[in-house]
């Protein structure tokens, strides 16, 4: 299953400036992967599922924000059995000031 989706939250706290952080190491050539996470004690929303940015050459790992909730629900079981999600693409965008993330991810 493939599924294309975008980051919530990437605007929330500290988390523009971990994606400029990021979006840098990618201007830069650097290999930047995005990785999810089962977050099953997120106090808000127990389908929580994170996304985390990687820049290895910089030892760089920030939370950028999570998996929407609607998306959240149908895969967080699909986790808790022990399914791994990979993140096969990912694409920064950049207006209004504020950075953005689209991705695609299969399972």
């Amino acid at each position: 299953m493939y599924k294309k989706s975008k980051i919530a939250g990437i605007t929330f706290g500290d988390r523009q400036k971990y994606s400029a952080a990021i979006h840098s190491c990618e201007r830069r050539g650097e290999k930047v992967y995005l990785s999810l996470r089962r977050e099953k004690k997120n106090k808000y929303d127990a389908s929580a599922i994170c996304v985390i940015a990687h820049c290895p050459s910089r030892n760089l790992h920030f939370t950028l924000g999570y998996v929407p909730h609607d998306e959240a629900i149908q895969l967080a079981p699909l986790m808790d059995s022990g399914k791994k999600p990979f993140v096969l693409k990912h694409d920064f965008g950049y207006a209004k000031k504020t950075f953005s993330c689209k991705f695609t991810y299969s399972i």
